[in-house]
């Protein structure tokens, strides 16, 4: 494939005015190929004239982002299964057709250059396969090039992870809170492509909004229906024999009740046990992969799955029964900074902030039962 300008986008969710703002610059800038690396048709008002206008216009390279593959997927919690009917609807059979058959990982050459575009769902669905060897090129080929959206932050890295090592491009997101669109263009017009970042600006922008009644409406019935309340329990670990530790019961009811009212579930470990993270990589659909600062802990996040709920209740001790990683918490939403529940210090402590209050009496009769010490602060 021969182009001389490709421009790289990411993350448009569903603005017609951004999206006609970045044809009518990229057009004065000759570009002859756009990379769009998903998540273009969720959380905004024009999902189907967006998908029309990418679709009919031959320069665009299209791929699955994690919204897209979630409208074939059942998600929980109230607004993510509104918005998914919503967005189903408006878009109806052919258009739903066309973006299940898209991939979620594409490689390409373009001008001799090896490039690999994928979302950050896709970046995971990579390091999965590479770990456990389905995709022989990622581990005898370089790429040149790792085109990875999802974050909403441009940037340029170098990844040096255990199971896959390359330069990635960030390209950041077309819609943003600034009402500020992020891009990259390659130029390819020398041996080595320039690469430049890109920010503009369009009229109006509308990020996650709810403009339907049709969709309002939905929502409304689903929120009413949750019962949870705010709560804070923390749970403190029982001392015998010189160990701290919760009694396992008691962890499954917590690991229960966060499947049960997360759509995200988080795993620490650290970054030399290669199995566990294999495990980790094969099980989870990861969102998402954080690391602390001096880079000996990683945190894997991804969807509470059948196969998650699997990991997590059967198999996440140790032959000698301890837990297999030192933190499994729960969050409603993937950039969550304050998980909901978890269980840490490899099953020593945990905490719950939301629960109803029937649960609440019954996990206090459960720790009484145990006699394990917990706290509820008198503020609430």
């Amino acid at each position: 494939m021969k182009a001389k300008k490709v421009a790289v986008i990411s993350d448009l969710h569903a603005s017609l005015s951004m999206l006609d703002a970045f044809i009518s610059y990229i057009n004065k800038q000759d570009v002859e190929l756009i990379l769009n690396l998903g998540d273009y048709i969720s959380n905004g008002p024009n999902p189907c004239e967006v998908f029309d206008r990418i679709w009919v216009d031959k320069r665009f390279i299209n791929i699955k982002g994690y919204d897209e593959d979630s409208l074939f997927h059942s998600v929980k919690k109230s607004e993510g299964i509104a918005q998914g009917e919503w967005i189903r609807k408006k878009l109806g059979k052919d258009r739903l057709k066309k973006i299940e058959l898209s991939p979620s990982i594409k490689m390409i050459n373009i001008n001799n250059k090896k490039l690999l575009m994928c979302h950050i769902n896709g970046w995971a669905e990579v390091l999965q396969k590479s770990a456990h060897h389905i995709m022989g090129k990622l581990k005898d080929e370089d790429y040149n090039y790792i085109l990875m959206g999802g974050s909403h932050r441009p940037e340029m890295t170098y990844q040096n992870k255990i199971f896959l090592k390359g330069n990635v491009i960030d390209p950041g997101a077309m819609t943003s809170s600034e009402n500020r669109g992020n891009f990259v263009i390659l130029d390819f017009s020398q041996e080595e492509p320039n690469i430049s970042f890109h920010s503009l600006y369009a009229e109006k922008i509308h990020l996650n909004q709810i403009n339907s009644k049709e969709q309002r409406d939905i929502i409304k019935e689903e929120v009413e229906e949750n019962t949870l309340k705010d709560t804070l329990l923390y749970i403190h670990g029982k001392k015998k024999s010189g160990e701290v530790y919760i009694d396992q019961d008691v962890v499954q009811r917590i690991l229960e009740i966060g499947l049960e009212q997360s759509k995200y579930i988080c795993i620490g470990c650290w970054n030399h046990e290669k199995q566990i993270i294999r495990e980790l990589l094969y099980y989870l659909k990861c969102r998402k992969i954080k690391a602390s600062e001096e880079g000996s802990q990683e945190w894997y996040i991804g969807e509470v799955t059948d196969q998650v709920r699997e990991l997590v209740l059967n198999r996440r001790l140790l032959p000698c029964g301890r837990l297999k990683w030192f933190e499994i918490s729960f969050q409603d939403h993937i950039n969550s900074t304050a998980p909901l529940y978890s269980i840490y210090h490899y099953g020593k402590e945990g905490f719950i902030k939301r629960l109803s209050l029937k649960e609440l009496y019954s996990m206090e009769e459960m720790l009484k039962k145990y006699d394990i010490p917990y706290t509820i602060p008198i503020n609430q």
